[in-house]
């Protein structure tokens, strides 16, 4: 049988560390909230596409996703003593 394109949360991630991507639920979760990757919700489940998820983390659609820049936001800093 196939493997769908339209998955669940889970799914999606178990698919992707199959493929060689170290994608977590997490993560899928976190970019569905801030609306990098669409999705639909069918009752209290998202689902999203596969393809999308590899389209964004491959910059496919321009590389519009933003990396992480040094000393914005909290987290460890450096200080001199």
């Amino acid at each position: 049988m196939a493997e769908s394109d339209i998955n669940t949360i889970p799914k999606l991630a178990q698919r992707a560390k199959a493929d060689g991507l170290p994608i977590s639920e997490y993560t899928i979760r976190r970019l569905i909230r801030q609306g990098a990757l669409p999705a639909r919700y069918i009752g209290p489940k998202a689902v999203a596409s596969y393809s999308a998820l590899v389209r964004y983390f491959s910059c496919a659609d321009g590389c519009d996703n933003t990396p992480a820049t040094a000393g914005t936001g909290f987290g460890i800093r450096r200080v001199e003593l």
